[in-house]
C-alpha cells in the first residue's frame, strides 16, 4: 500500500455518507454468507477445475462485484486473513 491515499473513499451507492470529521478506526469486521448447496457445489467445481482455492474464486467474484458497483474503479484494496497458510 505504498503511496496509497488512505483518505480516498470508495464510491459506493449507499445511504450513509461519511462526516468530514469522522476518523477510521482500523478495526476489521466479518460477514458470513450462505450460498446454498447448488452454488457452493459450482464454486467448488470451478475452483477444482482451475486448481485454485474456493477462497480465491470467491475473492475474484467479490472484486468483480465491487468493480461493477463502483462503475469501473480499478484501485480497490481488499484485505483478507490467510492464517499463514500456503498451498504447495
Amino acid at each position: 500500500l505504498y503511496d496509497y491515499n488512505l483518505d480516498q473513499s470508495l464510491s459506493l451507492p449507499f445511504d450513509r455518507y461519511r462526516l468530514s470529521n469522522e476518523n477510521r478506526t482500523g478495526r476489521g469486521t466479518s460477514v458470513s454468507f450462505d450460498f446454498g448447496e447448488d452454488l457452493s457445489h459450482h464454486l467448488l467445481t470451478c475452483a477444482s477445475s482451475y486448481e485454485m482455492s474456493p477462497m480465491h474464486i470467491a475473492l475474484a467474484c467479490y472484486y468483480i462485484f465491487l468493480f461493477k458497483l463502483t462503475n469501473g474503479q480499478k484501485d480497490l484494496c481488499i484485505g483478507i486473513n490467510t492464517h499463514g497458510r500456503y498451498k504447495d
